[in-house]
């Protein structure tokens, strides 16, 4: 449900989901109806409710507009083990796609790893803005600081007042999750990889709790 809406948002826009370069998108009033009445069925249903899409990092913009009481969860992965993880899945679709065009997309972006970085760079600039300008609703983890015995959801409770089953990680993830992000490496070029070091940096900071009263620095350089 909420990927379609991401999915027509991207289409309209004439982008696809790996959104290699930053854009502001244009939300028609036909899409914007659609999400309100999502969202209005969902609170109908639910006290609480949630949806994951890595898509949505182009849109939060979007979803704190029509939400009616948002709260964040921002999952922070260093952008070397994004590339990684995205890479590998490319060349896993390259082995089992049957289809050859759709083969020869997938070999295409594993062996384009700067274009890769541009799409995480593109996702997450809007997450920069959101965490800097909403951090009262706003939870930031970092995956490479994670232990299999942490509860994510026990923080968001105690965050948020919710009430959340409080089970720890270890119990939906492999645990090779976490030591996989520290083993990444990229080949980026010198362009590329300053260009994410410095949104990575940027989001390091607005996640750290006394960015807060600190001035923010300017991205401009990094778009």
């Amino acid at each position: 449900m909420f990927v379609n809406i991401h999915e027509r948002i991207l289409k309209e826009n004439g982008e696809r989901w790996l959104a290699p370069n930053p854009f502001v998108p244009i939300i028609t009033p036909a899409v914007r109806n659609h999400a309100q009445s999502v969202v209005a069925r969902r609170d109908a249903a639910h006290a609480d409710w949630g949806f994951k899409d890595p898509r949505a990092c182009l849109f939060v913009d979007l979803w704190r507009t029509i939400l009616s009481d948002p709260r964040f969860l921002v999952c922070l992965r260093h952008y070397t083990a994004c590339i990684d993880s995205l890479v590998r899945r490319a060349l896993e679709s390259v082995r089992t796609t049957a289809e050859r065009p759709l083969s020869q997309i997938h070999m295409r972006l594993a062996a384009d790893e700067d274009r890769v970085a541009r799409s995480w760079i593109a996702h997450m600039l809007p997450l920069v803005r959101l965490i800097r300008q909403n951090r009262d609703i706003v939870h930031v983890v970092t995956v490479g600081n994670l232990e299999p015995t942490d509860s994510i959801t026990a923080d968001l409770n105690a965050r948020f007042g919710f009430r959340l089953d409080e089970r720890p990680l270890a119990d939906t993830f492999d645990d090779n999750l976490f030591r996989a992000d520290a083993q990444a490496r990229s080949r980026l070029s010198p362009e590329t990889k300053a260009i994410a070091e410095t949104v990575w940096q940027a989001l390091t900071e607005a996640a750290t709790p006394a960015a807060s009263s600190a001035p923010a620095r300017p991205l401009a350089h990094a778009v």
